[in-house]
């Protein structure tokens, strides 16, 4: 609905499709992010972000009819580019061409680390009473056993101290 007078907008024209699938096709040439050309579309139509996603899908596979080759194509193409650009560009653009790849390729997602203790069970730490944790991590820091923080020690004034000192 259009806000300023409640009735729907009108749909735009065939014209107007092909029109607004350049303007996207020559945002999309020129890498502009997603949020920008929403915005362009919204400020140039006044139209919503799936009425520009759908323009921006049209945009792609014009572009590509275009290009005249297929989607693995030109992947092998840009990889190409990347690989050359780390073997002959300077130091930040290697890196940002090895980032790239990357980012293609998924050897840079983050990666689960589990931490366990004999036997891949769980860790004993997991069953000690809070008492117990103070004291063996007293020990590992070189403290005496009973070691409590003092007033002024500053994890007793951040109050983290409190919980543990009276235990």
């Amino acid at each position: 609905m259009n806000a300023s007078n409640g009735r729907r907008p009108r749909k735009p024209t065939n014209r107007e499709i092909e029109e607004r699938v350049e303007f996207v096709a020559g945002m999309l040439a020129r890498l502009a992010k997603r949020g920008e050309i929403h915005k362009a579309c919204a400020e140039k139509w006044g139209i919503s972000w799936r009425s520009t996603d759908r323009y921006v899908a049209r945009a792609r596979e014009a572009l590509r009819a275009q290009a005249g080759i297929s989607r693995e194509a030109a992947r092998e193409i840009g990889i190409g580019l990347l690989l050359e650009l780390i073997r002959t560009g300077g130091p930040r653009v290697a890196l940002m061409a090895e980032a790239r790849l990357a980012e293609i390729f998924g050897y840079n997602a983050p990666r689960l680390h589990e931490v366990t203790g004999r036997d891949g069970r769980a860790l004993e730490i997991a069953s000690l009473s809070q008492e117990e944790r103070r004291q063996r991590l007293n020990l590992i820091f070189g403290r005496s056993p009973d070691w409590t923080p003092s007033v002024n020690h500053p994890i007793a004034a951040s109050g983290l101290g409190a919980a543990t000192a009276g235990t």
